[in-house]
């Protein structure tokens, strides 16, 4: 069972279980199967009379259920206070409730938190399950409050909770790392300045790889407290790596990159932002964050679950620029179409 399967990871995932499983698909936007066999039905998570309802009629046996893999989710880099969260965490703890009473013991819920949540860390030390954790926006903090809720718990059926880096494919369809491409692509002079370290970056994973990670937490085994795995790739990638890469697609050569102080471009972005009549990925809000580095111990994920990342974006960030180029309509739709 997959709650959130329309989202971009969901529609990996689905296809990704389909020769393997039956796979029943919830989401609150319309339903469209992939597949003839695909079970897709409409529950909005953030309604109790959906959840309920469609607990009370499972298009299945409840024994069946094997996985439940709990994807939905709200975030938007706005960064104020939505309702959205509050409804949604409600949603979830209702629909764990209903899980714990129907399911086997036999039965495991996983749960999709984010990077986003921890604290950053500097290159020479690493990030493992046990670091802090840091909610300084709205939506890691929403990630943080379900993480907390899940981990009191205690359920006969074993909780895993995957803390996903920065979830991309061979079209991007990851919102940051998209509006960074665009960005050197655009005229705006805000390409050339970055008020951060840009030898800092982040750990990024592939959806495939994902997915990979999510089907080996159908063999945990029963376990009494919450599991809890860090999902990502063995390094992160460097800010200036993607503007030199991206620059290069596009001009054919790199284009000069300077730090600014975090005043200084807080108050510019301050000032493009009540300028502009289009809505603006930068937000002064952001500015704060610029040059944080996530680097990711990922040696739990491999002993436990059996999983290790294969890939890096390094290799990849050649693949998502060459679609760029070679199917610009598709890669454009995608990427449009992520919410933020």
């Amino acid at each position: 069972m997959i709650v959130g399967g329309e989202g971009f990871i969901g529609r990996q995932l689905r296809k990704y279980l389909f020769h393997k499983y039956r796979v029943i698909s919830i989401d609150k936007k319309q339903p469209h199967c992939l597949h003839e066999d695909e079970v897709c039905l409409q529950v909005d998570m953030e309604t109790d009379r959906d959840i309920t309802t469609f607990w009370q009629n499972l298009p299945c046996e409840a024994s069946q259920i094997k996985a439940v893999v709990f994807l939905a989710a709200y975030y938007d880099f706005a960064n104020t206070a939505n309702e959205h969260y509050i409804k949604l965490q409600r949603g979830l703890e209702l629909f764990v409730d209903l899980f714990a009473k129907h399911t086997s013991p036999q039965s495991v819920f996983v749960y999709s938190s984010s990077m986003a949540a921890l604290a950053p860390t500097s290159p020479d030390k690493a990030i493992t399950e046990i670091s802090p954790q840091l909610g300084l926006w709205h939506y890691p903090k929403s990630k943080i409050v379900a993480e907390n809720f899940l981990q009191k718990q205690k359920l006969k059926q074993t909780v895993v909770i995957l803390v996903l880096a920065g979830v991309y494919s061979n079209y991007c369809e990851l919102v940051p790392l998209y509006q960074t491409i665009e960005l050197v692509r655009s005229r705006s002079p805000e390409k050339f300045f970055y008020p951060g370290r840009s030898d800092r970056g982040i750990t990024y994973v592939h959806v495939e790889e994902v997915c990979d990670a999510i089907e080996k937490c159908f063999a945990v085994g029963q376990q009494k407290q919450t599991q809890r795995f860090l999902i990502g790739q063995n390094a992160p990638l460097h800010y200036r790596e993607i503007h030199r890469r991206a620059a290069s697609c596009h001009y054919g050569k790199s284009i000069a990159l300077l730090r600014v102080p975090k005043i200084l471009a807080y108050i510019g972005a301050y000032i493009l932002q009540k300028m502009s009549r289009k809505r603006r990925f930068i937000q002064p809000w952001m500015i704060r964050f610029a040059g944080e580095h996530f680097y990711l111990d990922t040696s739990h994920a491999k002993k436990s679950l059996g999983w290790s990342s294969r890939r890096f974006i390094g290799q990849d960030l050649d693949i998502i620029l060459q679609n760029m180029q070679n199917f610009s309509d598709k890669w454009y739709a995608k990427n449009e179409q992520r919410p933020w």
